[in-house]
């Protein structure tokens, strides 16, 4: 899992978001998948943050948007805006344990 929360961490710095925080939540594990709750925080432009979106689903295509928030404060000149995203992962399942 903490591979997988860098690799969010780096791509949505490559596409210029300046990330405060990164939340995994608990696994729920299922037959075919397991689900992680992830909350990603920060700040950046609009444009930034929707070039995010779409290399986001390009380049990890196992995380789903579930809820997306995005403000700023109207001010000439300023672009920046907070947003926070929640994603599920869609995780390998969770091998059992060979049994003797």
């Amino acid at each position: 899992m903490t591979q997988d929360l860098s690799n969010l961490t780096e791509l949505a710095t490559r596409c210029g978001l300046q990330v405060d925080a990164v939340e995994p939540g608990r696994e729920e594990a299922g037959p075919s998948f397991t689900t992680v709750g992830i909350r990603l925080s920060g700040r950046g432009s609009y444009r930034n943050f929707v070039a995010f979106l779409l290399r986001l689903r390009d380049a990890m295509p196992d995380h789903a948007a579930t809820q997306i928030e995005l403000s700023a404060q109207p001010a000439a000149g300023d672009t920046t805006a907070t947003f926070s995203l929640g994603l599920t992962w869609y995780a390998a399942p969770k091998t059992p344990l060979a049994q003797n």
